[in-house]
């Protein structure tokens, strides 16, 4: 990178020289804030998704009856065969 010129005009090459320009100018241009003065984050109301609770036994016998054997378990990391097949014990919590 270079050369640079000075305040004067005058050329610079050495790499110390255009280290302290470049230095000068970028601290001339950029401000230091002061972090007592940040603004508060404002507060955001996060939407939560409304769930569907499902009341009976037998509304819970027939989504699991429901259930495709092949799909992939859910985030318990129980399978939909093994739901099925324990479906009497699984039932009452």
């Amino acid at each position: 990178m270079g050369p640079l010129k000075n305040k004067d005009g005058n050329p610079v090459t050495e790499d110390g020289e255009m280290a302290e320009l470049l230095n000068e100018f970028f601290s001339s241009v950029f401000t230091r804030e002061s972090q007592r003065d940040v603004p508060a984050a404002e507060e955001m109301a996060a939407e939560v998704p409304s769930l569907t609770v499902i009341r009976s036994e037998l509304e819970v016998r027939k989504k699991i009856r429901k259930l495709k054997p092949a799909s992939v378990a859910g985030p318990d990391e129980i399978g939909p065969r093994l739901l099925q097949e324990l479906e009497d014990e699984v039932l009452t919590p």
